[in-house]
Order: structure tokens, then sequence, then C-alpha cells
């Protein structure tokens, strides 16, 4: 693949059948070294559509007087940090577990499949947004596309580390719980 943007339509289209539960997308993915590193632009798409979300949740934090929201810097921040933290972490406890030989495959997979795991976030954002919806609906489905975006975590767990569902469960656990964390600590 010659440019990164060439990569990038490539690994996206990829991380599209891969959350359609393709197998064989990772063979549209740069799985090299290299691959690996340039699969952290994956940020670049994301970024934008993580942005429209805070400052939806931003507006609605405001709008419920539930206090002063964490500013939009602490909170690309805190996106940063677990961007970092998540490779370094399954890093530290694949190897040990025997899931080395998989690493920069399922870091690869994952950096793409980020931005649909993002952009399965938005709709009930963008029906709130627009008046089509209430809040009770937004938080509703809302539910069901948290659902989806934690299937394509866990499908990108089980095929790119090789692992069973449920250690994939856990993964996907794990990560959430650092969002989470991360996001109360800057926050």
């Amino acid at each position: 693949m010659n440019t990164l943007v060439a990569e990038a339509r490539h690994s996206l289209a990829a991380a599209w059948l891969l959350a359609r539960g393709d197998r064989t997308a990772y063979g549209l993915m740069n799985l090299s070294e290299d691959g690996f590193w340039r699969s952290f632009a994956a940020i670049l798409p994301a970024l934008p559509l993580y942005l429209y979300t805070i400052d939806v949740g931003q507006r609605l934090e405001t709008a419920s007087g539930s206090g002063e929201p964490p500013s939009t810097l602490l909170t690309v921040l805190s996106l940063l940090i677990q961007w970092v933290t998540w490779p370094l972490l399954i890093a530290a406890i694949g190897k040990p577990l025997g899931w080395g030989a998989n690493f920069v495959r399922y870091m690869v997979a994952f950096n793409w499949s980020s931005v649909y795991v993002i952009g399965v976030m938005l709709p009930p954002l963008m029906l709130y947004d627009t008046g089509l919806i209430g809040r009770d609906a937004m938080g509703i489905l809302g539910l069901v596309s948290m659902a989806a975006a934690l299937w394509i975590r866990w499908i990108v767990a089980v095929t790119g580390l090789q692992v069973s569902g449920f250690v994939a469960a856990a993964l996907v656990l794990g990560e959430l719980l650092l969002s989470l964390g991360t996001d109360a600590v800057i926050g």
C-alpha cells in the first residue's frame, strides 16, 4: 500500500467486514510492523466523531444541571491516554498469555475498528441533537449502540488475538473499565 490514505481506505473497509464477522478481512489490512504503527492514524477519522459525542454529552450535562462538564481538552486527553495505554496493557499481558504472535494483528484491527465503534454510538446522539427523539429514547437507543460497539470489540478480540469468547469478553470489559476509569480520573 503506497499511501496512508489508501491503507486507511483498505483498512476501514476491512474493519467494516470484520465487524460483520468476516474473518477474511484481515487479508485487506497491513499487518506488518509498519502497518501496526500506521493503524494509529485511525484516530484521525475517529476524532471528529468523538468530538461530536463530547459536544452532545456536554450539552446534555449542562441542560440537566449535573454540574460543570469536563472540558473538551481534558476529554480528548482522556482519549489519547486510552489510545496509548490499551496497546501497552495488551502487550504486557499478551506475551505471558501466549497472544504475542497475534498482537500486531489485533491492534491493527482494534485501531481501525475504533472508527466504527465510535460511529455506532452516533445515531442516537444525532437523532436527539436534531430533536427527532427525546432523552429517554436516546438512552434506550444508546444502550443498543453500546451493545453494537461492544460486539465489534468482542469480534476483534476473538479473531485478532484468536482467544475464546470468554477471554474476549474479559478484554472488552477491561477496555471499557479503562475508558470509564480514565474519564473519571481526567474528568
